[in-house]
């Protein structure tokens, strides 16, 4: 008991000083994110990835059945244990503690401190934040320069991907080889990106859960594990597994995950990378634009096939939450068709999306409006440049 006292005192009390001073100064997130956080990916994150699975779908189901076991342990002990149950009841807080303050450090140390360290661009805009105006025409040179890139980039966009017989894009090379590839090239541009990149990991257990739950990707903090929906649609996974990736170079803001991943698939060189990048950065730009007539234009001057794949995107997502039911007449033919709301589903998109807005309003963010907020790091730093190359003409 004693030792286990001593144990819960250390690993709650670095837990409380490293969340404090991690909230009070910037700086010492930033020279942690510098100096020790990377030590641990490349050792602790590359150990979990050298298995080609996702450990982290391990973990979560050894938790589970520990606490459940722990719990009928604790339980059937107090029912037994007359003259001995507040001992007992001790012991079995003190066990809990310790278990829940030794996760709250490792969360801290893997993925919590990084939270409140200094932004990416935090050079380029002196306090990091992006806070400017924008007009219906600088959002529309924006648009037009990607897009204009982007057919530089697809000047034969049928016979540069894959499609199947629906005209969706297929995944067909790998996002576990290609994504951390392409992660470590953009690193050499970006120093404060250089990291050790593991294997993205294919979620499979859970992979309709997180399909119900509407999870494209997760990190795992525990064993520091990028981790996308295997059964997601393919022009979603490559960007996905970009953005977990970038979780693991210590930038933990969801805003700044989606910019990173997208520059780094612009990049990559890997047209599938590319494809899935571009399609996330202009559905968030077209989203970001307040101006509905604007925006509709945008939508009808992008290729059919982007339409075609983003189309498909929801169909996916939306039928997670439908389940379709036929009518079978008596020749055995279908007569009818119903489509049902699932409910079960429904609860637990819900239940999922309340759970991470409120983990990210803890972490200093905005709520899930973190994600589409990389449409301001797009549009200032894009403008930038095009502002730069006009003045040198």
């Amino acid at each position: 008991m004693k030792k286990l006292l001593i144990i819960l005192s250390i690993t709650a009390g670095l837990s409380l000083i490293l969340a404090i001073a991690s909230r009070l100064s910037a700086s010492f997130s930033e020279w942690y994110a510098l100096n020790i956080y990377p030590a641990l990916t490349a050792t602790l994150g590359q150990f979990w990835g050298l298995f080609p699975f996702s450990v982290a779908e391990f973990y979560l189901i050894s938790v589970i059945l520990a606490a459940v076991a722990g719990l009928v342990f604790a339980v059937v002990k107090l029912i037994r244990g007359k003259g001995k149950r507040k001992r007992i009841a001790a012991f079995s807080g003190v066990i809990a503690g310790c278990v829940v303050s030794t996760m709250a450090l490792q969360f801290l140390l893997t993925c919590g401190i990084n939270y409140n360290r200094r932004t990416f661009l935090h050079s380029e805009y002196s306090s990091g934040a992006i806070s400017f105006e924008r007009t219906l025409q600088d959002e529309f040179r924006v648009f037009s320069h990607l897009l204009a890139e982007f057919e530089e980039v697809f000047p034969d966009l049928e016979n540069q991907l894959t499609f199947d017989e629906n005209g969706i894009f297929v995944q067909t090379s790998d996002v576990t080889v290609t994504a951390p590839a392409a992660m470590a090239k953009f690193a050499e541009s970006q120093p404060k990106l250089s990291s050790h990149f593991p294997r993205p990991k294919p979620v499979s257990l859970f992979a309709e859960l997180m399909s119900d739950a509407f999870i494209i990707g997760i990190y795992f903090p525990f064993t520091m594990e990028a981790n996308f929906n295997s059964i997601a649609p393919d022009s979603e996974r490559g960007v996905t597994a970009l953005h977990e990736l970038v979780h693991l170079t210590g930038f933990m803001r969801e805003d700044e995950a989606n910019f990173i991943a997208f520059a780094a698939g612009r990049e990559s060189g890997d047209s599938e990378l590319m494809y899935s990048a571009y399609l996330m950065a202009f559905d968030m730009l077209i989203a970001g634009v307040k101006h509905k007539e604007m925006a509709r234009a945008m939508y009808n001057m992008l290729p059919e096939q982007i339409h075609r794949d983003w189309a498909a995107q929801r169909a996916f997502w939306r039928g997670r939450l439908r389940t379709v039911e036929h009518i079978i007449g008596d020749d055995g033919e279908v007569v009818d068709t119903i489509v049902v709301e699932d409910p079960v589903a429904g609860a637990i998109q819900d239940a999922s999306s309340s759970l991470n807005n409120l983990w990210l309003w803890s972490q200093g963010q905005d709520g899930t409006v973190s994600y589409s907020r990389m449409v301001d790091l797009l549009f200032a730093t894009e403008l930038a440049k095009l502002n730069e190359n006009q003045s040198e003409e």
